[in-house]
């Protein structure tokens, strides 16, 4: 951003989406690249419908933490400023997506901060794809173990049952678009 702001060859407007747009295909390819290799290591639930949905999930939080890195280096003066900015916020989104501290550990006053994570919302796509409507049958070996028998016992102990599958699609999509709009209005 900052080298585009600095060319007074052309407008900025054009160069920003020129440059956005002929980044997507690579996006695109390397989160393809990404879903093949994890998908099937990991044997995630079969169907095309599931590997889909599990590619788009990668495809839309690498596009919203892209998003973060755009608003972070129109906003910085320099590319070292920007470099010093930038884990602040990647380390803010994990802290406050729910997978490495349970949201209900965290103070009330703070939990506003969890919306704007996007790792929370791509965490909750790839959980519900994996587990919603889903039979596991888990054999319990002792009391007091944490044992689901269903997809719907595992996202109710992630808290991930609140909030539907398109909503948290269209969060993920909001702030990919969102922060590019806001990185090309800085």
């Amino acid at each position: 951003v900052l080298t585009l702001l600095s060319s007074c060859l052309s407008r900025f407007g054009v160069d920003f989406v020129s440059k956005s747009a002929s980044a997507l295909p690579w996006s695109l390819f390397f989160a393809m690249r990404c879903a093949i290799v994890t998908y099937f290591m990991i044997s995630l639930r079969a169907g095309a419908g599931h590997f889909f949905a599990y590619y788009i999930s990668i495809v839309l939080t690498q596009l919203s933490a892209e998003g973060i890195a755009y608003c972070v280096s129109a906003f910085a003066a320099d590319p070292q400023q920007a470099g010093a900015m930038a884990p602040v916020f990647m380390v803010t989104a994990m802290l406050f997506c729910g997978y490495l501290v349970e949201l209900s550990s965290i103070p009330v006053w703070l939990r506003w901060i969890s919306y704007f994570s996007f790792i929370r919302y791509g965490f909750a796509l790839a959980m519900q794809n994996e587990f919603e409507d889903r039979y596991l049958g888990v054999p319990c070996t002792a009391a007091g173990d944490f044992c689901p028998q269903t997809g719907d016992d595992v996202l109710n102990y992630y808290g991930l049952t609140d909030v539907p599958y398109y909503a948290n699609f269209l969060a993920l999509m909001a702030l990919a678009v969102g922060l590019r709009l806001l990185a090309y209005m800085a």
